[in-house]
């Protein structure tokens, strides 16, 4: 993971739970974020302020729930409590392409900059070309980011490079929002 130090010349307390971002923009959390299932990064702060205690409620989970079209079989999936809409898809294999982009870009709209992240197997199957393809079609063209496998390669450095951080601070500066497409290959 990625470890920032937030630091600030205020004199008064500043909300470490509010929305926070580096200077230049690429990182940044929001407390609030319900996908954070109220797990906070800043763990301490130091200053010459007495102790004090901070809050905030934890937004609603709005996770995309389409409707589901014939060849969509739901598959009820959760993460730490958080209900994330899965289906198998047992249509066509490029029309499944194409409704998962266009569910993306009806969910996200015309900002919409995605990072389309795949391991050494769904590179070499194809799949992350196909979605990052099929997005761009969508008016959203994104950026490619394949990595060495997930389950084999739990490296922190598999997972970032230098072209990767300038394109997704590209897109902020532009007003794009940023979206992690993690593509599979099992």
């Amino acid at each position: 993971g990625v470890q920032v130090a937030f630091v600030s010349p205020a004199a008064e307390r500043v909300d470490p739970l509010r929305r926070l971002q580096t200077a230049s923009g690429l990182y940044e959390y929001d407390a609030a974020q319900p996908e954070r299932m109220g797990r906070c990064p800043v763990a301490a702060i130091f200053g010459p302020l007495p102790d004090h205690t901070f809050h905030r409620p934890i937004a609603a989970w709005r996770p995309l729930k389409p409707q589901p079209l014939p060849e969509e079989k739901p598959a009820p999936f959760k993460i730490g409590g958080l209900d994330l809409p899965m289906v198998t898809y047992e249509g066509q294999y490029i029309a499944g392409v194409s409704r998962f982009a266009a569910l993306l870009r009806s969910d996200y709209g015309e900002a919409l900059f995605p990072v389309v992240a795949v391991g050494e197997t769904g590179d070499a199957l194809g799949y992350g070309t196909d979605i990052l393809a099929a997005l761009e079609a969508e008016g959203c063209p994104g950026h490619y980011f394949a990595h060495a496998s997930g389950e084999s390669f739990k490296r922190p450095d598999a997972y970032g490079n230098p072209e990767l951080f300038q394109a997704i601070a590209a897109a902020k500066r532009a007003g794009r929002r940023v979206v992690v497409v993690a593509v599979g290959g099992g």
